[in-house]
């Protein structure tokens, strides 16, 4: 089983809204990482834009465990693993950027 980073970022005008502030991410998944346009499988690289998401590919891993000290490399000490699972199939880990979740305007 292969492991792909896969880096998704909110690249619109609405960007300091409550529902953006916290949108970009890095997920490792078992799928692999395909361009928007013509499906194929990309392992490096910008991966395309649809509706204001910019995704980008950064490797594939032959263990979940090189796929994560990727991310510590990618970001540092910038980043922390999201408790929430994610909806989607296949997606093992999400990492946000950042060491604290952002406030919101009410905080």
């Amino acid at each position: 089983m292969k492991f792909y980073i896969e880096e998704i970022r909110y690249c619109g005008p609405d960007g300091r809204t409550d529902k953006y502030i916290d949108f970009d991410r890095l997920e490792i998944t078992t799928k692999p990482t395909r361009t928007n346009m013509t499906r194929e499988v990309c392992p490096y690289g910008w991966l395309g834009t649809y509706d204001d998401v910019a995704r980008y590919a950064h490797g594939v891993y032959d263990s979940l465990a090189a796929a994560d000290y990727a991310i510590q490399n990618l970001l540092g000490d910038e980043y922390r693993l999201d408790d929430e699972p994610s909806e989607f199939p296949g997606v093992l880990a999400v990492y946000r950027f950042g060491r604290l979740p952002p406030m919101s305007d009410e905080d």
